[in-house]
């Protein structure tokens, strides 16, 4: 009944083999794609960089999960991180190889559908993210304390599941270098497929994002020029900077999130030139790849973490206590 039911709405019908009927799968499929040897390179190892970097500051976020922000920041890595292997990693050695989706119908059904599924997770839980913070701003924190918050990221994990297991999955197709609900195995407009819940998801996000964030612009400006109130006070100070901070690691995970999802429901429906269709997944690679930097520039706690555990801190204060012992000898003499 689901099944049927997500049929209907979809407008479009689900399975691997949907689109595998003008001509058998398998390699003469090729012939359909194009190599993209460039962009194929730089987004294969964009995604490995960025996936290594990434993993330490996940970790890091980890070690500080006792506060409800940390708890989805590192909810929001582990779905980045996960979401770099197909915008990024497959995506590449998809490009580099001259994947269409009927050249291995099974293998891009599949990744669509845990694209969609990391896509739409994440979409929520950045603005589980952005709410935090305003409650924060608020003194409603409340609503995230305990377990509570457990519940906002095991809704926005269903989410996902929900539109991997229940909607058309977007198709890999090289030779217009990105996903797309359409299969384009043909010329005709024979085979028409829409995901209108994406579509929906994808507005949604680009409203609601810029709402949270002009409330949250307009918090933190009155409670840096207000004079009295809990947010003069050293705590409340300490407060603003804090939300700050995560106000523009939250701006930088959903920058790519606000970009992509206006051009992904803009190219799906109609004409696009081939370089905004570039530009709206290199803003989707980027606004994932720059998460472990933003995390490092911005965030003390991760940086001293993540240093640590390279051995940088060690080498620092072995590098300075080595000059110092000579300066207490000849003091001593």
């Amino acid at each position: 009944i689901i099944l049927n039911c997500s049929i209907e709405m979809s407008y479009i019908p689900l399975g691997p083999n949907w689109v595998t009927r003008a001509m058998p799968p398998g390699a003469s499929w090729y012939n359909s794609g194009e190599q993209r040897i460039l962009f194929g390179c730089w987004s294969l190892i964009s995604g490995i960089i960025a996936e290594v970097l990434y993993f330490p500051c996940m970790l890091a976020l980890l070690a500080e999960s006792k506060n409800s922000c940390y708890k989805i920041m590192f909810w929001i890595s582990l779905v980045d991180m996960l979401t770099l292997l197909v915008c990024s990693v497959f995506y590449g050695l998809g490009l580099l190889h001259g994947d269409v989706y009927c050249s291995n119908p099974l293998w891009h059904f599949c990744l669509g559908a845990y694209g969609i599924g990391c896509w739409t997770a994440s979409c929520l839980g950045c603005l589980t993210l952005v709410s935090n913070r305003l409650a924060e701003l608020m003194d409603i924190g409340w609503i995230f304390t305990g377990r509570r918050t457990y519940v906002f990221l095991v809704v926005s994990t269903l989410y996902g599941f929900a539109f991997a297991l229940f909607t058309p999955p977007p198709l890999f197709n090289s030779k217009y270098q990105s996903f797309f609900f359409n299969p384009y195995i043909d010329e005709s407009e024979k085979y028409t497929y829409r995901n209108i819940p994406h579509a929906i998801n994808n507005l949604t996000v680009v409203i609601l994002s810029t709402i949270f964030y002009v409330i949250l612009c307009g918090i933190i400006g009155m409670k840096q020029v207000s004079s009295t109130g809990a947010m003069s006070t050293d705590l409340g100070r300490k407060r603003i900077r804090a939300s700050r901070a995560v106000f523009l690691q939250a701006a930088v995970i959903c920058f790519g999130n606000f970009t992509s999802s206006i051009m992904y429901v803009y190219f799906n429906f109609f004409y696009t030139p081939p370089a905004l269709i570039i530009f709206a997944q290199v803003a989707w690679q980027l606004g994932l790849s720059l998460q472990p930097i933003i995390y490092l520039l911005v965030n003390s706690k991760i940086r001293a973490y993540y240093l640590n555990m390279l051995g940088a801190n060690r080498f620092m204060r072995k590098s300075m206590s080595a000059s110092v012992v000579p300066l207490r000898n000849d003091s001593r003499r």
